[in-house]
């Protein structure tokens, strides 16, 4: 809060003033989402100490999407079929969210390439949606089930 006009006492002298940026480190695991509160005291030489106390809430990215589980049914070689999931921010920030291929190799991610997500990354206001289309493509000479878990990342 800044005093529109400082009030001047005679004989005293020039008041200064510095800029001090807090910054809360919230994507550590031990800060908890809600409101945070803490009391600084504010050392001046020669004065007393002046408590000062700092006022947060921190509220965790989200997106939510409609349908965990997307079922494809039966595609045939050659084909493709496109199935539309909407993602949703429920929450009062916005969300960066992005379908990436993970970088660690496992044998889970053999059909990684077979799903295509478009648009594959964004960022969401708070309230509001978007429809990504997920294309499936299988290839010729498969037998097994095709299974992918598309890890969404927000920030």
């Amino acid at each position: 809060m800044v005093p529109e006009a400082a009030v001047k006492l005679a004989g005293a002298p020039e008041c200064q003033s510095t800029e001090v940026t807090f910054t809360v480190l919230s994507a550590k695991a031990r800060v908890p989402a809600g409101p945070l509160e803490l009391t600084l005291p504010l050392l001046i030489k020669g004065g007393p100490a002046v408590l000062l106390t700092l006022r947060a809430l921190l509220v965790v990215p989200e997106v939510v999407p409609n349908e965990s589980v997307l079922e494809f049914g039966t595609v045939s070689t050659g084909h493709c079929k496109v199935y539309t999931v909407q993602l949703h921010n429920p929450r009062e920030v916005s969300a960066e969210w992005s379908i990436k291929r993970p970088a660690v190799d496992s044998p889970k991610l053999r059909d990684w390439g077979l799903f295509v997500p478009e648009p594959a990354d964004g960022c969401l206001e708070p309230g509001a949606s978007v429809n990504v289309k997920i294309t499936f493509s299988p290839t010729l000479g498969r037998e097994l089930p095709y299974s992918l878990a598309l890890p969404i990342k927000v920030s």
